[in-house]
């Protein structure tokens, strides 16, 4: 869920457009998501669990600096609004430019309309249960589509085939 929208169809774009020097991109993500996981969850881990075993975010601040003041709560639910805002604006985009391209829908707030309805319905209906189940489903999609669709690519393009 974190990066299906750009890494199935703005990475793609990208090295269409710019060419195969743009796989740099996907390089630099597989270093940095290593290296994030290596060195700073582990750490995070580390620390949040001599804080108390903390399981979010938020929670790890309080327990870090011995503040049970509500503000510190506040303060992380605007930021974490904000920047998921964002990545979910992002998400719903994505969706229904795909929406539009694979059923030739015109009109992008249908399209949006169309994507945000199913999704909100089996969350809903569903629950995070439902969610984990969609997310196994989309992580076997986008792992079938990365090893497939480079090889498409490099067959039916004679320039790098």
């Amino acid at each position: 869920s974190d990066m299906s929208g750009w890494l199935l169809m703005g990475l793609p774009g990208a090295v269409l457009v710019g060419g195969l020097t743009e796989s740099w991109i996907a390089i630099g993500l597989l270093i940095g998501t290593y290296l994030n996981w290596k060195i700073c969850a582990s750490r995070l881990r580390k620390m949040s669990y001599a804080a108390g075993d903390a399981i979010t975010i938020p929670e790890y601040f309080q327990k870090r600096f011995f503040n049970n003041s509500p503000v510190v709560r506040f303060i992380c639910a605007v930021i974490i609004f904000f920047f998921f805002l964002i990545y979910t604006a992002s998400a719903f985009s994505g969706g229904a430019k795909l929406f539009q391209f694979v059923f030739g829908i015109e009109d992008y707030v249908l399209s949006l309309s169309i994507g945000a309805f199913i999704i909100i319905s089996y969350t809903f209906l569903g629950g995070f249960l439902a969610v984990c189940w969609t997310d196994v489903v989309q992580g076997l999609l986008m792992f079938a589509a990365l090893v497939v669709v480079p090889i498409v690519i490099m067959v039916r393009t004679p320039d790098i085939g």
